[in-house]
């Protein structure tokens, strides 16, 4: 089922498949932006312009493959990032997972299954596909792929704040920034806020990881008295 009224970037170097995955996806009901070049999407991405997923190219001029995902990352943690890509390389998806990514799109993908993908990575699950093949996870039961378990912060010290612990139910169902805004009558820009807060708490970049993460630590974490 669709999930209308999000907002859905597509960067490939080849305008004609760029134009063509936009209006693919736009049919769908989302809202599609598309670029041919990373720096001018980064460009755009600084702007914190309402972004709910980015599909992007692995093999783009300007930028290295396994750097997108992280390049992506650093200016919006919040932000999805899809890679798609024409490589046969068993190794890449794995990689894209690793990096932070929800979803790797094989470009041998049959078409009609692309819009389908999407809207399952909308809703917070992992979507791969390779050789034909593809496979998703809930969200909520990804691989542990969110670090080493040094790295992992003590319950005691992650001290959400009720509202924290309000916006992470919402994050565990998939619901998008927007979503959040609404059920939790908020400003989009507050919950915003309040997943860095969560994601910097939780030690993870993106809110894939923090519910991986948050139902790895336990059902019940500490929650403070304010916020």
């Amino acid at each position: 089922m669709a999930l209308p009224d999000r907002v859905i970037a597509i960067v490939d170097d080849h305008p004609l498949i760029a134009k063509a995955l936009r209006e693919l996806i736009a049919a769908r009901g989302h809202r599609t932006l598309e670029f041919t070049r990373f720096t001018d999407f980064l460009q755009w991405l600084d702007q914190e312009e309402a972004l709910d997923l980015c599909i992007i190219d692995y093999t783009l001029p300007d930028i290295p493959g396994d750097a997108i995902v992280q390049r992506v990352k650093e200016r919006r943690p919040e932000v999805s990032v899809a890679i798609w890509s024409g490589l046969e390389d068993e190794s890449l998806p794995d990689r894209v997972l690793d990096q932070g990514g929800v979803g790797f799109i094989s470009k041998a993908l049959a078409i009609t299954a692309i819009p389908p993908a999407v809207d399952l990575m909308l809703a917070g699950e992992i979507f791969v596909s390779s050789r034909g093949r593809s496979t998703h996870y809930p969200g909520s039961q990804t691989f542990a792929r969110t670090g080493d378990a040094r790295d992992r912060p003590a319950v005691e010290n992650l001290a959400l704040t009720r509202r924290e612990k309000d916006v992470m139910q919402h994050l565990l169902q998939g619901c998008s920034n927007k979503e959040i805004a609404a059920r939790l009558e908020l400003n989009p820009v507050t919950v915003k806020l309040h997943c860095r807060s969560i994601f910097k708490k939780l030690k993870v970049r993106n809110r894939t990881e923090a519910t991986v993460r948050y139902l790895e630590l336990t059902e019940r974490i500490p929650v403070s008295s304010t916020g």
